[in-house]
C-alpha cells in the first residue's frame, strides 16, 4: 500500500504525521513525519509518502490518515494505492 500527497501547516517547525491504517489499527512502521524547516514560509505545501504491507480479509477498511501538532493544516492531492499480492 502507498499513501502519498502533500500537506501544509499554519506554523513554522510544525510536524505533520501521515500513516496507513488497516482493519482499524495503524500499520506498524508506516508513519512518517514531515517537518517544515524553521524560518520557512508558513502554509507552504510539501510532499509525503508512506508505504507498508498488511494482510486484510477483504472486508476490512484500509485508509490513509494524518495529524498535525499545530492548530491548523491542510492535505492536498492525496492518493491511496493498494496492490493485491497473491
Amino acid at each position: 500500500m502507498w499513501f502519498t500527497g502533500s500537506v501544509s501547516d499554519s506554523a513554522a517547525s510544525a510536524n505533520v504525521y501521515t500513516s496507513i491504517w488497516a482493519a482499524g489499527s495503524q500499520v506498524a512502521a508506516s508513519e512518517v513525519s514531515s517537518t517544515q524547516p524553521s524560518g520557512g514560509a508558513q502554509n507552504r505545501h510539501y510532499p509525503f509518502a508512506c508505504c507498508c504491507q498488511a494482510t486484510v480479509n477483504g472486508s476490512q477498511a484500509i485508509e490513509g490518515r494524518w495529524r498535525i501538532d499545530v492548530i491548523t493544516g491542510s492535505m492536498y492531492q492525496r492518493t491511496l494505492e493498494i496492490l493485491k499480492i497473491g
